[in-house]
């Protein structure tokens, strides 16, 4: 499919500098790499990243749902800033971010597109990565801005950590992506096994509990009706999470939806067409 941009951002997340990193150290290497793409790179929340936080007011990747609320902010500001941008314009968006959960290597759709689906596919079937779609009806993802684009989320890497591993993993799913990007038509038609988003499940207000030690760290395991998410503390009792049929966790003990009160979403893996 032929793009007018193909933009790759870095730094959505303040404290998460994977993205950065592949910016500065191989941007020049992507673009000669793929000389006949119109490359361009973003760090799309500087000021977060110079203070080593998530975001300054609110997060960059939930306000574009309701950016024209009468709010100022910094976040919406820079939001503003990246829709003109991309206005009146083609563009694949690359939306690189990392997980301090143990995710692996990830690539998440949010907008249903056979050409998402169908590079997520190629992606995966050269790679490790597994494919999550997170339908995202409010458009409130950066990623989302347009109908093509795919999120790189890698884990776990700690915040405000550079892991070489992480950035190397990031690099071969870039490259990997921009390869398919002239090979697959937009009417491009298949199927493709995947990981649905289904439910958020919170931490239970008891005090005292926290993740199962033997749960936690198991993002992307199979389970059957039921998992023993929690522990207290001061009982010592499980605590089950119910969930009609088979079912996986992701974004197990993700610190950045601890101030959500947000201790891992669970997802059904399932076969789509396109």
């Amino acid at each position: 499919m032929n793009f007018e941009k193909i933009l790759i951002v870095g730094c959505t997340h303040g404290n998460e500098w994977t993205g950065e990193a592949l910016i500065q150290n191989y941007a020049n290497e992507i673009q000669e790499s793929f000389p006949d793409l119109p490359i361009e790179f973003s760090i799309a929340n500087p000021k977060a990243r110079e203070l080593n936080k998530r975001y300054i007011d609110e997060d960059l990747n939930r306000v574009f749902k309701n950016i024209d609320a009468n709010i100022e902010s910094h976040e919406r500001t820079l939001a503003k800033e990246f829709l003109k941008r991309i206005k009146d314009s083609k563009t694949l968006i690359i939306d690189i971010h990392s997980s301090t959960s143990n995710l692996g290597n990830t690539l998440i759709i949010t907008q249903e597109d056979g050409f998402n689906f169908e590079v997520a596919k190629q992606v995966s079937q050269v790679s490790d990565a597994k494919v999550i779609y997170s339908p995202d009806i409010e458009k409130k993802y950066l990623v989302s801005q347009s109908t093509y684009g795919l999120m790189i989320e890698i884990g776990p890497v700690d915040h405000n950590t550079n892991q070489e591993k992480a950035i190397s993993d990031c690099l071969l799913l870039t490259k990997e992506i921009l390869k398919n990007v002239r090979q697959v038509d937009k009417d491009v038609h298949g199927k493709i096994k995947l990981y649905v988003e289904r439910k958020d499940i919170l931490y239970p207000k008891t005090q005292g509990t926290k993740l199962n030690p033997i749960f936690d760290r198991s993002d992307f395991k199979k389970y059957h009706n039921s998992c023993q998410a929690f522990l207290n503390e001061s009982t010592n009792e499980m605590i089950q999470i119910d969930y009609e049929g088979e079912f996986f966790p992701i974004f197990i003990g993700e610190a950045s939806y601890l101030e959500n009160g947000l201790a891992f979403t669970v997802c059904e893996e399932i076969e789509i067409e396109y």
